[in-house]
């Protein structure tokens, strides 16, 4: 039984790890979507980096093209299952 509970604790603070907002320099920079933190204005959005925007310089752009200089990312959570309606 104590090697469940290790199990599960182990998981708990690698789940707990995963969301945690970490430095942009270590975002990958392929392309991959990410939650960017923006400081000025207090909130966050989808980025992704981008090296073929509309002034062909790299940078991190949400899906409209507009660059952003996130100070810290996050990875997206998992969308929602699309599992059909239990019926009653």
């Amino acid at each position: 039984m104590e090697d469940v509970i290790a199990t599960l604790r182990a998981r708990v603070a690698e789940l707990e790890q995963q969301q945690q907002w970490r430095e942009i320099d270590t975002a990958a920079k392929d392309g991959s979507w990410l939650l960017g933190w923006l400081p000025d204005e207090a909130r966050s959005y989808a980025l992704r980096w981008d090296t073929n925007g509309r002034s062909q310089n790299p940078a991190w752009r949400d899906h409209e093209l507009f660059a952003y200089q996130p100070t810290h990312w996050m990875p997206l959570p998992a969308p929602p299952r699309r599992d059909p309606p239990e019926q009653p």
